[in-house]
């Protein structure tokens, strides 16, 4: 019953009060592995999911990110595919800015429902984040990972 009440906060929507913040999700995957990284990147004068994605599109194609600036050092995970993913989402938590050289040190529980709402719950590591993510009953549309990432998440 606890983890249905925990699902339900997660996935409660987002109060009208407070204020969203666009962030671009990205998402970088070791193949073959359950460890992850994820960064949530914040352009202030980007202010709607459109503008996001537009701006996702253009950086893909034309392999330049002049906005959503970042760059992964894929170098560095030897022996293994590497995946990156990124996705616009909206999201009334904050999270400190992504400083590329900082260690990841927390571990998160990323939910994203069909709407492209995020939600960010801190867990104590990638084996208990894991093992809680798989007893999830996540509602259609929704899509959840644990990664681990750079950022802490602000509580006001």
């Amino acid at each position: 019953m606890r983890r249905l009440a925990w699902l339900g906060l997660l996935l409660a929507p987002l109060c009208m009060a407070g204020e969203s913040r666009v962030y671009l999700l990205a998402n970088v995957e070791l193949g073959g592995t359950t460890y992850g990284q994820s960064v949530l990147l914040h352009e202030a004068d980007i202010t709607r999911l459109e503008d996001c994605e537009s701006v996702r599109l253009q950086s893909l194609r034309d392999k330049d990110w002049g906005r959503y600036h970042h760059v992964f050092q894929r170098h560095k995970a030897k022996g293994f595919t590497v995946q990156i993913s990124y996705r616009c989402v909206l999201s009334e938590q904050a999270f400190e800015a992504w400083h590329d050289r900082d260690r990841y040190d927390h571990t998160y529980l990323f939910l994203v429902d069909g709407e492209q709402r995020l939600r960010v719950e801190k867990t104590a590591n990638m084996a208990r984040c894991t093992t809680t993510l798989a007893s999830l009953r996540l509602p259609a549309g929704t899509q959840a990972h644990c990664a681990k990432s750079n950022q802490r998440l602000l509580v006001p």
